[in-house]
């Protein structure tokens, strides 16, 4: 399985702006759930949501969004934050979120996971005093164990911890893991914003060909995360070829 790179990617959440902007302003009134599950489809930008939203918490100027230019900020940007934990299998070679991820345990395999859980970064205290973020990237992928052994952090919250999760099936997780958060629906941005993310080089290239743009928005469904999935793997290419075999074209 290749690996994201550990160091995660603050990116403006395109169409997901306000709410977040809102999550921050109850935040700082103090009526913000310590708990979130962000949700909605594949790739449409939940885990930027969920990176945005600590970054704008932890942002010197306390404004309603980061400005990406303090210290905090930078320091988020380059995933060296003290008070910023990310839980991302994925960028660990993993195929799950194992219990390794969450609590400490005697002994562990080689193959699994060798840095430190959620329960030593939860021990230490906030180092910039604007709180604590762990943010777990597709909550789907935590395994049973790992999810009874969240549910001490979310049952017995600390003060100015919070706990961010994102999830395309919330469906996956416990049934007492989805009673201990407040889910946050995100929706798709849509063909047009997708198209338009793309084109504008966050998640596709500017100079990609127009037609295999659109192909890619309309093989998504609006999403650009799957989009670019789709265009690793060539999806809009194989579609025409296969296309055209039904129709009993020949490719050039």
């Amino acid at each position: 399985m290749p690996e994201r790179s550990p160091a995660p990617a603050l990116v403006r959440p395109r169409g997901h702006e306000e709410v977040v902007a809102g999550l921050a302003a109850s935040a700082r009134q103090g009526t913000l759930p310590h708990a979130l599950l962000f949700t909605g489809e594949e790739g449409i930008g939940k885990f930027r949501a969920a990176l945005w939203l600590a970054a704008t918490l932890l942002c010197d100027r306390g404004g309603s969004s980061p400005c990406l230019e303090c210290g905090p900020c930078l320091r988020v940007l380059r995933g060296s934050h003290a008070d910023v934990f990310v839980v991302d299998h994925q960028a660990h070679g993993q195929n799950a979120i194992t219990v390794d991820f969450i609590a400490a345990r005697e002994s562990r395999s080689r193959e699994a996971y060798q840095g430190p859980p959620v329960e030593a970064f939860l021990a230490l205290r906030a180092a910039e005093g604007r709180g604590k973020f762990v943010i777990v990237r597709e909550a789907e992928a935590m395994l049973e164990e790992a999810q009874n052994a969240f549910l001490k952090t979310l049952e017995e919250p600390r003060p100015g911890v919070h706990i961010l999760l994102e999830c395309s099936s919330p469906g996956s997780l416990l049934a007492t893991v989805r009673s201990r958060v407040v889910s946050v629906g995100l929706d798709s941005p849509g063909p047009d914003a997708c198209a338009q993310i793309l084109l504008d080089g966050e998640v596709l290239g500017a100079g990609g060909d127009r037609e295999e743009l659109d192909a890619l928005v309309r093989l998504a469904g609006g999403s650009p995360g799957l989009a670019l999935r789709l265009q690793a793997r060539s999806a809009p290419r194989m579609q025409a070829l296969i296309g055209a075999a039904f129709c009993g074209e020949r490719s050039r």
